[in-house]
């Protein structure tokens, strides 16, 4: 089988959707399935970009029509997987037309509720955003998400199946055996380190993390937040961080070799996330044996239970959800086993036999008519 894989976003960005696009490839390897991703960086495929300006790490190819197909015809894909709704996306679906091959989409990011962060709040705009997407699933064969609200709603809206592939991790990579002395090198002793991995936007609502750990930081000095990511918000996040120099901690890019040390090391994971759909970050903390204090909306809700950590509703709550895993080292192991037992069930080899059987279903089932509307 040959796929052909869709993305507006890949190397040399770091995030979650180019994560499992990788793991997912390094899957299909093994499987004797051939790849070919066609994004507007990171594949030698040189396509014509511009960067956003209220998102300069990000290029997207605007007129990427006439390329992706032209590489296509070259590979001959037996489907076509695209894991965005826009440019790249668009192109996914003009290919489909022309070489007559179906189309699986995979619904990551949900971008109606991210609309707030970067420009304003508008209940008239993110319902034209759903009416867009909503037509775009319209074109396709297939339709995937991580999220169970978001196959929930997308359903509501267009009436067809949506399958449910959550994501996986790498429990090989991520075990608490990484545990090293890796924090050293940031002049971290003995202190316990909360932590946090990802891109620093808007949506993650770190500035709520940061105002926490201030608090926490005035009443004691045994403990240590450290930032991992890079992203627009850093700037004005290291501004808040301003006078804690020393004890919130952003390290920037770090290398694939050291992540897991940097997981392994840690005393527990803060993510504040309110929009995140199955974050990546908070499995690969599970599976580094790491509890975890995150929002209690969106993806990361769902991914938190009793056993495996605390939820809290505001930045009060944040707080004492911390110190309370901070203070009691016998909830903080127990949910730490827990949570590495729920990561090694969430392998990437599942997940990318699901998608395997999807797309044999959807080649088997292809009618170029069909959907087209």
């Amino acid at each position: 089988m040959k796929v052909a894989v869709f993305s507006d976003t890949y190397e040399p960005q770091v995030n979650g959707v180019v994560n499992c696009i990788n793991m997912l490839n390094n899957e299909f390897r093994k499987d004797g399935i051939e790849t070919m991703i066609v994004a507007p960086t990171g594949t030698g495929n040189k396509f014509t970009s511009l960067t956003l300006p209220f998102y300069k790490e990000f290029e997207v190819a605007p007129l990427p029509y006439h390329k992706s197909l032209k590489l296509l015809k070259g590979f001959k894909p037996d489907i076509i997987h695209s894991h965005t709704q826009f440019n790249m996306g668009v192109a996914a679906l003009m290919a489909r037309k022309v070489l007559k091959v179906p189309v699986v989409t995979t619904f990551h990011t949900l971008i109606p509720d991210y609309f707030g962060y970067y420009f304003f709040e508008s209940e008239v705009v993110k319902e034209l955003l759903w009416k867009y997407f909503v037509k775009y699933f319209k074109h396709c064969d297939a339709i995937t998400t991580p999220n169970q609200e978001i196959k929930d709603e997308i359903r509501k809206r267009l009436n067809r199946e949506v399958y449910l592939i959550r994501n996986g991790v790498d429990v090989n990579k991520f075990h608490p055996k990484r545990r090293s002395r890796i924090y050293e090198s940031y002049g971290i002793k003995d202190e316990k380190v909360v932590l946090h991995v990802g891109r620093l936007s808007k949506e993650r609502s770190l500035d709520e993390l940061i105002e926490a750990f201030k608090d926490i930081l005035n009443e004691r000095d045994d403990v240590r937040l450290v930032i991992v990511g890079r992203g627009p918000a850093e700037r004005k996040l290291k501004r808040m961080a301003r006078g804690y120099r020393d004890k919130i901690i952003f390290t920037g890019f770090v290398s694939d070799e050291v992540l897991p040390q940097i997981y392994a090391s840690a005393y527990l994971f803060v993510t504040p996330s309110k929009t995140d759909v199955y974050p990546l970050a908070l499995l690969e903390a599970y599976a580094s044996g790491l509890p975890v204090v995150g929002s209690e909306m969106g993806g990361v809700g769902h991914l938190i239970n009793k056993k495996t950590g605390f939820k809290f509703s505001s930045t009060g709550e944040m707080k004492e959800r911390i110190i309370h895993l901070l203070d009691d080292e016998n909830v903080r192991k127990k949910l730490s086993g827990n949570a590495r037992k729920f990561a090694e069930t969430k392998s990437w080899e599942h997940v990318s036999k699901e998608f395997v059987d999807l797309y044999e279903r959807t080649i088997e089932g292809f009618n170029e008519s069909q959907y087209i509307q």
